[in-house]
């Protein structure tokens, strides 16, 4: 399913996770493919902005930390509890 924005897509993933997951874990290609963490390159292409994910992921309430899996590089997101 596609997402507009990282707030639609966590609230489904969340939604969908078992209850003793504290934690879900999106790919780098599935969050590049939103357009709020695309910003224009220095050559004027289109590139993901990996730090702008932290940034606004802690707006929206949630903790974020980048990782990678055996499919390769993402992040991991928790509901930040010290709100």
């Amino acid at each position: 399913m596609m997402y507009d924005t990282l707030s639609e897509l966590l609230e489904a993933r969340f939604s969908k996770k078992a209850p003793e997951e504290p934690v879900v874990f999106i790919h780098d290609e599935e969050l590049a493919r939103l357009d709020e963490f695309i910003t224009p390159g220095a050559d004027g292409q289109s590139v993901f902005n990996a730090p702008l994910v932290m940034q606004k992921a802690a707006l929206l309430g949630y903790w974020c930390e980048a990782d990678w899996d055996e499919k390769g590089g993402g992040f991991v997101f928790a509901i930040d509890t010290k709100r």
